[in-house]
């Protein structure tokens, strides 16, 4: 049921209104942080086979091995079916800071799921590692839209 305040402004429901908050939160304590991990989005359709790219650019101070972990992580808490792909590789053009996360499949095979697992694993990663967590660019199928 949607509620109006005596304004005529409609009144969010609770747990919105708390996600919300805790979301503003977040930013401002990641503001705070010194360092930044990026994230930025590439991804191109083959007809209707779609290959994602994660471009992952770590500070020197984040071992390469927490993102291995959140990918393990997310690997076993979500089941991708057989036409999905996930593989997480090293690149040396960003000094060696740089880590390219492929994702492929087609059709529902639960690679979006994933994706939004593994972004939000891997944030309240950084979180917890004092880092900023900055995403550039984003999927057109992304509906969270940090």
């Amino acid at each position: 049921m949607v509620e109006y305040d005596e304004n005529g402004n409609l009144l969010m429901p609770e747990p919105f209104r708390r996600a919300i908050e805790r979301k503003k939160a977040e930013e401002k304590l990641m503001n705070t942080f010194q360092k930044e991990l990026s994230v930025d989005y590439d991804g191109v359709e083959y007809g209707d086979f779609i290959k994602c790219m994660l471009n992952i650019t770590r500070p020197p101070e984040i071992d390469s091995s927490i993102i291995r972990g959140v990918k393990i992580w997310t690997d076993k808490h979500v089941e991708l079916k057989s036409t999905a792909r996930v593989c997480l590789m090293s690149n040396n053009h960003k000094g060696g800071l740089g880590q390219d996360l492929i994702i492929s499949g087609r059709g529902k095979d639960e690679r979006c799921t994933w994706c939004r697992m593994f972004r939000t694993a891997l944030r309240t990663k950084m979180i917890n590692s004092e880092c900023r967590f900055v995403q550039e660019n984003v999927c057109d199928f992304d509906l969270t839209r940090y």
